[in-house]
């Protein structure tokens, strides 16, 4: 596959400003400051603003480029940067044209930087069924929520937050701002996190917030759930195929260096026996398919080809499936090595449990292309949560 210029820019970029903060970010737990002013700086906040706000007016082709680029390195960079973008995807798509213009104008003037706070204790990856509280009162929407997995928490300044809309049946989406009263960010619930540590992914608790009812992202209240499904999903798999497929090309690269460097007294080296040779071989063609199938999606998506969502989610389902098997494969090659911390291998192996839990997670993406490959609604009230 030819690589586009776009993914040849960010990974070098993500080489030069994102890979040296690989080993701190995830020992401290913290999100990876320096290597975002860094993305900011080089005006990755912007690529898919459009050129009329400042923008760089890309589309989904180069988010995948990027976020793949940037996980390649770190995937919790690549990650967070994906919720950036989709973020803004979600508020361009509920139409609302001075909030579109205000957001927009703070990316592109400030680089401030925003993030998706959907998931819900009580409802986990089902995140279209928000069960808080949202009344009218006067000007403002007072929130009462608590979602559980809110990434680069305190480092964006603004909050998509889905609530049951109080004008219409249906969701809306809130954009909560970091500050706001009765915002508080539970951080010490993220301290003992498996993996994807610089996300910061931690709950958020929403108590009364007085949020200005000129932050509903939909224009027409109640639609949030198509919103979230036409201009949220779409990008949202699309990069965590990327980010996954990233991963595991991490996985490869970090497989061959042991293998070429751990070298016996006979002067052999690993990599020169059979089964390293087996385990590398796989771990290289399952990446190469998921690459491919990953790119396929998204140039189906952006085509609007009739099958494009099963592509979608075909992709990230295999995307994250795959990291695990292949995370195993390469600490079979690492072997006590890897174990006793030689290396990423360890850091990339509990990134790659991340993929599942993701909403929506591994069993709802196999469900969901069930129920597309058979004409069905992606969501079924009577028998989903």
């Amino acid at each position: 596959m030819a690589e586009s210029e776009t993914y040849l820019q960010a990974k070098a970029f993500a080489k030069e400003h994102v890979a040296p903060w690989s080993k701190t970010v995830d020992e401290e737990g913290r999100f990876a400051t320096e290597a975002f002013e860094k993305i900011a700086e080089a005006g990755y906040l912007k690529l898919i603003i459009p050129t009329e706000y400042g923008g760089q007016g890309k589309g989904v082709e180069e988010h995948v480029d990027v976020c793949r680029a940037f996980a390649e390195e770190v995937g919790s960079v690549g990650l967070c940067y994906m919720m950036h973008n989709v973020f803004l995807w979600e508020v361009m798509g509920g139409g609302r044209k001075e909030l579109i213009e205000r957001i927009c104008k703070d990316v592109v003037e400030n680089n401030a930087m925003c993030a998706l706070a959907h998931s819900e204790f009580p409802t986990g990856i089902h995140f279209y069924n928000p069960t808080g509280k949202a009344v009218i009162d006067g000007d403002d929407v007072v929130v009462t929520a608590h979602k559980s997995m809110v990434t680069s928490a305190m480092a964006a300044k603004y909050y998509s937050v889905n609530v049951p809309s109080p004008l219409a049946d249906g969701v809306d989406h809130m954009v909560v701002e970091l500050g706001m009263e009765g915002s508080t960010f539970e951080m010490e619930k993220w301290r003992k996190a498996m993996g994807m540590k610089a996300n910061v992914s931690c709950p958020l608790k929403l108590e009364e917030v007085r949020v200005p009812q000129a932050n509903r992202v939909e224009e027409t209240p109640g639609t949030g759930t198509d919103i979230e499904l036409n201009s949220v999903v779409p990008p949202f798999v699309l990069g965590l195929a990327a980010i996954y497929t990233g991963v595991m090309k991490h996985l490869l690269d970090e497989t061959i260096a042991h293998a070429n460097e751990r070298t016996y007294p006979s002067g052999h080296n690993v990599g020169q026996h059979d089964l390293a040779a087996f385990n590398v071989a796989e771990i290289y063609g399952r990446q190469q398919a998921s690459l491919a199938l990953t790119y396929e999606a998204t140039r189906a998506f952006a085509a609007g080809e009739e099958d494009a969502m099963a592509k979608v989610f075909a992709c990230r389902m295999i995307s994250i499936d795959d990291v695990i098997d292949m995370a195993k494969l390469a600490m079979r090659v690492g072997a006590g090595a890897a174990y006793a911390g030689k290396g990423e291998f360890a850091r990339l192996a509990r990134d790659a449990y991340g993929g599942h839990i993701m909403a929506p997670g591994a069993d709802m993406l196999h469900l969901w292309l069930g129920r597309a490959l058979l004409g069905n609604d992606l969501i079924v009230p009577e028998t989903d949560i």
